[in-house]
């Protein structure tokens, strides 16, 4: 063996040929040994299964088949679709180890014109068609022993962030539950429209959409003022979600109510406001009864939250325009609101996850205060950094939507939408999970915050301008989930960005921005010059147009075209050194970690081999 080994030794490129093909082999065999088998040493763990969702598969009642339906062959040309479909297939693997035998997963290819194919569109999935017509599938179907089933029909790139999420959704609707009840108390006329009793009783009543999507996709049941359905009693069912909806002020009978529901476990979800805009109501009844604003001091308090019942957000960034009925200009009435959600503080909330912006009329704003501990504030919608409030009466009195002053220090960013989550019990109860959404505005539900007219053949139909009834589904759907969904939100897409390289191109683009600067001088100069000149050429014949005047416009416009040559040579060169940069670090950073330890068996034999050089030098 020894004698084998130095005849090794004396010959280097047999010993770097040797190792590199015994590197390459070891790849192939133990990829093919461990497949499925990683150690997810990420940062976030974005390769794990949650503890939420381990903890939701072993409490599954029925055992739950997934079949992951996937076109190898039609993603051939499409590595991103690849790559995310190893991923998922990698994250349900681990979550069946982790399910306890109560979750079975299997991989299905999906051959174009083929039955398989056939199955996966007969079972829900979603084909995208490719040029050369075939279909890529690429999705989720999910069944239990009693005939229960569920699909995710394409895993779109914009939900890479809620794999597991969305999985658990799909495992948590095939536990055999029956469709979740929503108890609504609320001072607004949700079932009838401002028409009230008379247009119930003339057939002409017409519920906020929203009420009527919940109607639709849920159990909605009608609360007391006392709360009195979410005592237990033996006969019905505690609400499995409780919507207070700009509520009349809650008696202490009702807060006690609602405080002993939420230390069980509650879902609330609770919507205040400083200013109601809802229109007067035809019943004479209700419109004397109408609140203009709704608060739960209290409550809040007890939750560590503040929401000030007599404050409007204004907000300059996010104002809605519209035209001055006076005057008959556009102006931006501040108290009027459009919020982005891309810039939200919880992007990865399931609440609103594809969301685009909420629609908000007079709307008022929570602020943290002590949190009781175990208790998670999470911002959901807020405001610009230049919103600032005014206070109900004045705005009333003044009616000045578009124009407001403020202190220097309330000018500031506010919480629109607020989640609350954690125990709200005492010492005994801290095992329980309750959750509440708080919204700050009741306008969020009228129709005519967040819908505008269509003709639709003799009629018209509500489309959506903003997404208010989506959110608002949104968050029945999460909190009529089991307390490990509710736990779970989309996780963290991060980035590792070659920061040696961002520093690269933060010096290479100061160095270049001088540059990029006196040439966009000269050439806003020359094109200034150049539109004089030509002005005064208009008006002249060409017999008047003097040879000087000629020649300076040809001067001109040669030196702009040039000047805008030599910009573009500047940007092209700035992003060929970025490319360059760029590809020689991922080659060291990809590539070169594999080849040192394909080459370290190399390097060991040849050191072995140097030091029996020296040491028969020295014992000669």
């Amino acid at each position: 063996m020894n004698d084998l080994i130095k005849r090794f030794a004396e010959k280097p490129a047999v010993i770097i040929a040797s190792a590199l093909t015994l590197f390459c082999g070891l790849n192939i065999v133990t990829g093919l040994a461990t497949d499925g088998i990683r150690a997810d040493v990420t940062q976030d763990g974005v390769h794990s299964v949650s503890a939420a969702a381990a903890s939701l598969a072993q409490k599954t009642p029925e055992p739950v088949t997934l079949k992951l339906y996937f076109s190898a062959a039609a993603a051939t040309d499409f590595p991103a679709v690849q790559d995310r479909a190893k991923r998922v297939r990698h994250y349900l693997n681990a979550l069946e180890n982790a399910s306890g035998g109560k979750i079975g997963f299997e991989y299905v290819n999906v051959e174009p014109f083929s039955e398989i194919e056939d199955e996966a569109v007969a079972r829900g999935l979603r084909g995208i068609p490719l040029p050369d017509g075939r279909m890529l599938y690429f999705g989720l179907t999910g069944e239990n022993t009693i005939d229960g089933s569920g699909v995710i029909p394409f895993f779109t790139p914009d939900r890479d962030a809620y794999l597991e999420y969305d999985t658990a959704r799909l495992i948590d609707g095939l536990s055999g539950r029956t469709r979740p009840t929503v108890g609504l108390l609320s001072a607004l006329p949700l079932s009838t429209g401002a028409g009230g009793l008379q247009a119930v009783l003339k057939g002409q009543e017409k519920p906020y959409a929203i009420y009527a999507e919940l109607k639709n996709a849920y159990n909605v049941e009608l609360l007391d003022p006392d709360l009195k359905q979410l005592k237990p009693d033996g006969k019905k069912n505690i609400p499995d979600i409780v919507a207070l909806i700009h509520p009349r002020p809650l008696s202490e009978k009702a807060q006690k109510t609602l405080t002993d529901y939420l230390a069980k476990g509650g879902r609330i979800v609770l919507a205040l406001d400083p200013l109601s805009e809802a229109p007067i109501m035809q019943d004479s009844a209700l419109a004397a009864s109408r609140i203009m604003s709704s608060g739960a001091p209290e409550l809040l308090e007890g939750w560590g939250v503040t929401f000030s019942d007599d404050k409007v957000l204004l907000d300059p960034v996010n104002a809605k325009r519209g035209i001055d009925q006076n005057t008959g200009k556009i102006v931006d009435y501040l108290a009027w609101l459009n919020l982005p959600l891309n810039v939200g503080k919880a992007p990865t909330d399931p609440m609103i996850s594809r969301l685009k912006s909420l629609s908000f009329g007079t709307s008022g704003f929570f602020e943290q205060a002590t949190l009781p501990e175990g208790i998670t504030y999470t911002v959901l919608a807020h405001t610009s950094d230049e919103a600032r409030f005014v206070n109900r009466d004045e705005l009333l009195a003044g009616g000045a939507l578009n124009a407001a002053n403020a202190k220097k220090e309330d000018i500031k960013q506010y919480d629109v939408i607020v989640k609350l989550t954690g125990s709200f019990g005492k010492a005994a109860d801290k095992d329980t999970f309750g959750t509440v959404i708080l919204v700050g505005d009741s306008d969020f539900f009228d129709d005519r915050y967040w819908l505008k007219a269509v003709k639709a053949g003799a009629g018209t139909v509500g489309a959506p301008f903003a997404d208010n009834g989506n959110f608002i589904l949104n968050a029945v759907d999460y909190l009529s989930g089991s307390e490990e969904l509710i736990s779970l939100r989309g996780r963290k897409v991060t980035e590792r960005p070659f920061t040696y390289l961002q520093a690269i191109r933060a010096d290479a683009e100061k160095q270049y921005r001088d540059k990029e600067k006196a040439l966009n001088k000269e050439i806003a100069d020359a094109q200034a010059r150049l539109d004089k000149l030509r002005e005064r050429a208009d008006v002249l014949s060409d017999a008047e147009i003097a040879g000087e005047t000629r020649a300076e416009i040809d001067s001109f416009t040669r030196k702009l075209l040039q000047n805008r040559k030599e910009l573009r040579e500047v940007r092209r060169n700035l992003n060929q050194d970025m490319r360059e940069t760029g590809a020689w670090l991922k080659i060291l950073n990809i590539g070169l970690l594999p080849v040192l330890i394909g080459l370290a068996p190399a390097l060991w034999l040849l050191v072995r081999k140097f030091k029996r050089n020296q040491a028969a030098r020295l014992s000669s």
